[in-house]
């Protein structure tokens, strides 16, 4: 007999549901650019769940006005390409987990 626990949910994780949300860049409403030209990468995000998860996305972003197109955007050169990526996936891996 198949316990309850160990049946399929009928509904996808909130996380996988973030991280679509997140692929398809539909709301964003956010960018963060990093590295220094030309090696510079844009990634599309979405305030709210970065200013609920982070004090410090929620002060920087405070700070900084929407744009003509309705988006804020946070300029780190000095951050490399590779060092946001590491953070980038090492976010996403603990918000898979819960602990973010």
């Amino acid at each position: 007999m198949t316990k309850f626990s160990e049946r399929p949910s009928p509904f996808p994780s909130p996380s996988n549901d973030l991280t679509q949300l997140l692929e398809s860049g539909i709301g964003c409403d956010a960018s963060i650019e990093v590295g220094e030209a030309p090696e510079t990468d844009i990634y599309k995000v979405h305030l709210i769940i970065l200013q609920s998860r982070s004090s410090y996305f929620q002060k920087v972003f405070d700070e900084i006005a929407f744009n003509g197109d309705d988006v804020k955007v946070l300029k780190l050169p000095n951050i490399s390409n590779k060092v946001f990526d590491v953070w980038k996936n090492f976010t996403r891996k603990i918000g898979e987990f819960g602990h973010f």
